[in-house]
């Protein structure tokens, strides 16, 4: 279990932002949910094949490799690479075996990003990511292998983010609303990240350039039906 300590602590994370966060994730989810149908339409059964086992290989590799200092070290680092990425001081950061500790100090200016820090470790994509940068520079490997490779780091990922989800966990309990708001947006983001990789995966980066008309599309049509 690991353990957040920030300077001038808060008694729970999140708030306005946070709720209007979640939301806009719903409706990016609803969104890209109603383009299914049009994508499967225009897919090959083969491509959801390769992202099935790539997903099935990388949770097999999660399960065999996540545990000890490994998982803490993970789940440590999210905490870190958010609370960075947050603009926020990093005062001390250490793990050990199944336990690991950050602390780190915020402004009123990073306030806000308390809640997407303490559950970082629920959704960062902390090797999907890296992987997907290096699919840029495997342009000419053959589409199923891109898949694959992707799918496997986003299955890593994915088991690392869902393993350790419990109401022991103060991360998530702490949340401004509970464990149960804190568990909503855990799942909704994690459908997002799927649903964009699901989106690559059957279309490529054409399918993302669709997914996002598709948003907007729906988005003018909404104002001026409004």
């Amino acid at each position: 279990m690991s353990k957040i300590t920030t300077e001038a602590k808060s008694s729970s994370n999140g708030g306005i932002s946070f709720y209007i966060t979640t939301i806009l994730l719903f409706l990016i989810l609803v969104n890209n949910v109603k383009y299914f149908p049009k994508l499967l339409e225009q897919s090959s059964a083969s491509s959801l094949f390769y992202l099935a086992i790539g997903i099935a290989l990388g949770m097999l590799v999660g399960y065999i490799v996540i545990h000890g200092h490994t998982k803490a070290f993970i789940h440590e680092l999210k905490h870190l690479i958010v609370a960075i990425l947050a603009g926020n001081r990093v005062k001390d950061f250490h793990f050990r075996n199944n336990a690991g500790h950050l602390k780190y100090q915020f402004t009123e200016t990073t306030k806000k990003f308390n809640a997407l820090i303490a559950l970082a470790p629920y959704f960062l994509p902390l090797f999907t990511i890296p992987t997907l940068i290096l699919m840029g520079f495997l342009w000419n490997l053959e589409h199923n292998y891109q898949i694959i490779l992707l799918a496997m780091a986003f299955g890593f990922d994915f088991f690392a983010n869902i393993r350790d989800i419990s109401p022991a966990q103060t991360d998530i309990s702490t949340i401004r609303g509970g464990y149960f708001v804190g568990l909503v947006f855990i799942i909704v983001i994690n459908f997002v990240l799927f649903s964009l990789l699901l989106t690559w995966c059957l279309q490529g980066i054409s399918g993302l350039f669709g997914l996002l008309y598709f948003a907007w599309s729906n988005l003018i049509s909404l104002v001026f039906q409004s």
